[in-house]
């Protein structure tokens, strides 16, 4: 996986099922302000309700710096 492979609104749709409507807006209203940096995305979409391989998704572009 390289950062090119994701940008915010990929990790808005990954995550989209799986949070509920205040923390999903949150993530959206976020991008503004973090100029749609993808690991602030991750980080912001992190959840304990998300199953683990969008957790492992999160993680690795969390790690990357993205």
């Amino acid at each position: 996986m390289t950062c090119q492979d994701y940008n915010w609104s990929d990790i808005e749709t990954l995550v989209q099922p799986y949070l509920d409507d205040v923390l999903f807006t949150a993530l959206v209203m976020q991008g503004q302000s973090s100029n749609y940096k993808v690991s602030t995305a991750a980080e912001q979409a992190m959840d304990k309700s998300l199953p683990d391989s969008i957790k492992r998704i999160l993680r690795a572009l969390i790690k990357a710096g993205c």
